[in-house]
């Protein structure tokens, strides 16, 4: 029933634009950097309780960095002002209530029927669709909306992970596209899945850094920039595995041995991992359809000072009852890092285990 619902508010939205979607392969493609939003609301509204409220859920600490970067960057814009370059981001959040008599809210409820309106006022938990190349190829935009903005703060906090998730998935694929434009090494892909048995994609300039028989390493250096990923795995033998602090003892025996030291008795350089600032976040998540245990944290080299932050996925393959870890690092000190950490992250996603 909700999503009749949502058909039948978007084919009162917009009833100019189904027409320019007729022309759609003459549009120009979408473009921003990763992790910003447009956001087209009323500037009153978003000083207040509501704008609070977006804040709160889309601007909290992009997870498992060594300094606090938010996790989306919002680009708050009136809807007058909506025009041009603006509406070829590739990310957009139109956020607007119905019992606001503001200039700028008026506008925005201009494009709603009375009909979807008194369709929202119906079912209070209807409060968001998602348009797909709503004026420029490769663009989603989210609409939120309710009769007030108390009604809208509850549908947003309640629903807040969900949002989130909403743009974290849109821009894993958007940025697995990019990255991988023709920049992919797919000769040394093809090269590890007939040797270890997986896949997994591989860009421009990464290389094998080391590889043992139940570990494999790719990095790319550049200027002061160090990008990692390594895949390391084991019979899988029980749910206790899954465990947090086993991973964590798991990672660190895997650094001592296999990540610039020289084996366990090396006691002068290895990575360890780094919980003196930052506790390592873990959580369930769904890797490509497989329950996972998603790690997020710091990095560090024992008697050195080099670091920086990691996330990792843990899995069991089923078929061969093959418990993977595989895990980016990065190591990109004075840098905006969570662009880069979004990168890694994607590239992790195109790992399969067979």
């Amino acid at each position: 029933m909700r999503g009749l619902l949502l058909l039948f508010i978007l084919g009162f939205l917009f009833s100019c634009g189904s027409e320019t979607s007729k022309k759609l392969n003459l549009r120009k493609k979408s473009r921003g950097a990763y992790g910003e939003i447009v956001l087209v609301t009323d500037t009153a509204l978003y000083k207040d309780s509501l704008g609070l409220v977006i804040q709160n859920c889309f601007r909290r600490p992009f997870p498992g960095l060594p300094q606090a970067e938010a996790e989306f960057n919002l680009r708050v814009i009136p809807p007058e002002s909506f025009d041009g370059l603006l509406k070829l981001s590739s990310n957009i959040m139109v956020v607007t209530t119905f019992d606001s008599r503001s200039k700028s809210s008026q506008i925005m409820q201009s494009w709603f029927s009375d009909e979807s309106k008194d369709q929202v006022d119906q079912d209070e938990g209807l409060y968001k669709f998602v348009r797909k190349d709503e004026f420029a190829t490769d663009q989603f935009t989210l609409y939120l909306f309710g009769q007030t903005s108390e009604q809208l703060i509850q549908n947003i906090e309640t629903n807040c992970e969900e949002l989130r998730n909403f743009f974290n998935q849109r821009e894993r694929k958007r940025i697995t596209r990019e990255i991988f434009e023709g920049k992919e090494q797919k000769g040394l892909s093809k090269s590890i899945n007939s040797k270890y048995g997986f896949k997994i994609r591989v860009p421009f300039g990464y290389e094998i850094a080391g590889e043992k028989d139940d570990f494999l390493w790719l990095s790319q250096l550049g200027n002061d920039l160090f990008r990692n990923i390594f895949i390391t795995w084991k019979p899988y033998d029980s749910e206790q595995q899954f465990d947090k602090d086993s991973l964590v003892k798991w990672r660190n025996s895997v650094g001592r041995k296999y990540l610039f030291g020289s084996g366990e008795e090396d006691t002068s350089s290895y990575m360890v991992t780094d919980q003196r600032y930052l506790p390592v976040e873990g959580r369930v998540v769904s890797f490509n359809g497989n329950y996972s245990i998603e790690l997020r944290g710091l990095w560090r080299l024992k008697n050195f000072l080099r670091g920086g932050p990691f996330v990792a996925f843990v899995f069991n393959d089923e078929e061969t009852q093959r418990l993977y870890y595989i895990e980016a690092f990065l190591y990109a000190p004075n840098k905006i890092k969570r662009g880069m950490m979004r990168e890694l992250e994607a590239n992790l996603y195109t790992f399969s285990p067979d």
